[in-house]
């Protein structure tokens, strides 16, 4: 997402579309069970790109012409050449490429930055704010699984636990994990209501002892927990299901399981407790462990 705000921002500044890679090219294997996404994902089924018009900044390869068919490719290397082709391009009153040589890397493969494509006349105007829209189907299959969870009706505790790539950088440990989740809860308005709430564990641990063990732990040592579910999983079947009823095209992948895991976690949780890799985690343990946590 951070590669196409960057890019959705350079494409809206040079009223231009953005005409990226296929997911199969940009996705790794690493994060997919060493698989390759579906040739039919498409990056809609993610999320789009939009201007504050509400106008989708994102192109498939069909909405636009082969790009062997343009004339017109406007290179830039400084803002004072990109000034002066930006007055050429807006007499066109035809499609163009802006080629603009630039790359980004995903686990040490290099990909060429997405094309902008760009087709407007004298009289266009370029909206000033990007913004990346969730698709509609990631939103709702994640407040489904959240209401099916929680039966609708109890408050819901999302714990994020990052094992694989972590380990050693972020204490995912059953301790340590019971120990912050009852902090955060703790901090949060889940203590002065005392209402029961459901806990969901997202991790891309596969481990069962610990897996096992984590939802044990947190059942018995948590107050006011009514029950401590694998999210995963349910998010999985979910996503099976909806592409069953050719919601989706391609096999479902956990590029797309992340993407209802962290909308669920954004939009339906009372309470999201991450423990992530990045260095954040430190501070928080520190903060954690404060006297303003009873542990």
């Amino acid at each position: 997402r951070r590669i196409f705000e960057h890019y959705g921002s350079l494409a809206n500044v040079l009223c231009a579309q953005l005409l990226p890679e296929s997911p199969r090219n940009m996705l790794t294997k690493h994060h997919n069970d060493n698989v390759s996404v579906s040739k039919k994902r498409q990056w809609s089924d993610f999320f789009d790109v939009k201007n504050s018009d509400g106008d989708s900044l994102l192109a498939e390869k069909e909405d636009c012409k082969n790009q062997s068919e343009f004339i017109h490719y406007l290179n830039s290397t400084n803002s004072a050449s990109l000034a002066e082709q930006f007055k050429f391009a807006k007499h066109l009153n035809e499609p163009f490429f802006w080629n603009i040589s630039a790359y980004f890397y995903t686990r040490g493969t290099r990909h060429h930055a997405p094309a902008l494509w760009a087709e407007y006349d004298d009289h266009s105007t370029c909206p000033s704010e990007v913004r990346i829209d969730e698709a509609a189907i990631i939103k709702t299959i994640a407040l489904d699984v959240a209401r099916t969870a929680s039966g609708g009706i109890l408050p819901l505790v999302t714990v994020h636990l990052r094992r694989g790539d972590a380990l050693g950088i972020c204490d995912t440990s059953i301790d340590t994990v019971v120990q912050r989740s009852k902090c955060a809860i703790f901090n949060s308005s889940l203590v002065s209501n005392k209402h029961p709430f459901t806990m969901l564990v997202f991790t891309d641990e596969s481990d069962f002892a610990y897996l096992g063990g984590i939802r044990s732990a947190l059942e018995r040592n948590v107050p006011n927990v009514h029950r401590v579910l694998l999210g995963d999983n349910l998010i999985r079947e979910a996503l099976t299901n909806a592409t069953k009823k050719k919601l989706f095209k391609g096999n479902p992948d956990n590029y797309l399981t992340y993407a209802v895991i962290l909308s669920l976690r954004t939009e339906a949780a009372a309470l999201d407790i991450d423990f992530d890799r990045h260095e954040k985690c430190a501070s928080r343990d520190q903060k954690l462990n404060s006297k303003h946590c009873p542990l």
